[in-house]
C-alpha cells in the first residue's frame, strides 16, 4: 500500500522528536511495552510519555492494547502501512544510546517482576526479558 503525502507528512512529523524516536526504537526492539515501561526506560514523566505515545498513535505508527487499567503499545511491523519506512529507520536507531535505554528498561523489568505495585509485563516482554537474562548469565549479549 502506498502512503499519501498527507500520511507521510504526519509520520515524519511524529518522528521529528528525539523522545518519539527512542519510543519507536524501543517498541521495534521489544515488540510491546506498557506505558510505565517507557516512562522508566526513558526517564520521563507519565504525562510526557502519554503525550508522545498519543502523537505516535495518531500518526498510525503504534497501536494501543488495553490490559485492565494498563495500556500497552506496540508497532506491528507486519501490518503497518509504513512498515518499510519503520524498518529503514530502525536500522539507524541502534547503538550505544539505545543499549543504555535498554539497560534501564531491563533493570526496571527486573524490579517490576517482584513488585505488586506496577502493571504486569506483557507475555512478549516477559519472554524477551527471560531470554535476555539467560544470555547475560551465560556471558552472551
Amino acid at each position: 500500500m502506498k502512503l499519501t503525502y498527507k500520511k507521510l507528512s504526519r509520520i515524519f512529523k511524529s518522528l521529528s522528536d528525539e523522545t518519539r524516536l527512542k519510543v519507536v526504537a524501543l517498541l521495534i526492539k521489544r515488540k510491546r511495552l506498557c506505558e510505565c515501561d517507557i516512562v522508566k526506560a526513558l526517564g520521563i514523566t507519565q504525562t510526557k510519555a502519554s503525550r508522545h505515545l498519543r502523537y505516535l498513535l495518531n500518526a498510525g505508527l503504534v497501536t494501543d492494547l488495553r490490559a485492565g487499567r494498563w495500556v500497552h503499545y506496540k508497532i506491528d511491523l507486519d501490518r503497518s502501512e509504513s512498515t518499510r519506512l519503520l524498518k529503514v529507520i530502525s536500522s539507524y536507531l541502534q547503538g550505544r544510546e539505545l543499549k543504555k535505554i535498554e539497560e534501564k528498561l531491563d533493570e526496571w523489568l527486573r524490579k517490576k517482576e517482584i513488585s505488586s505495585f506496577s502493571c504486569p509485563a506483557s507475555p512478549e516482554v516477559k519472554k524477551f526479558h527471560k531470554l535476555n537474562l539467560k544470555n547475560l548469565k551465560s556471558g552472551r549479549k
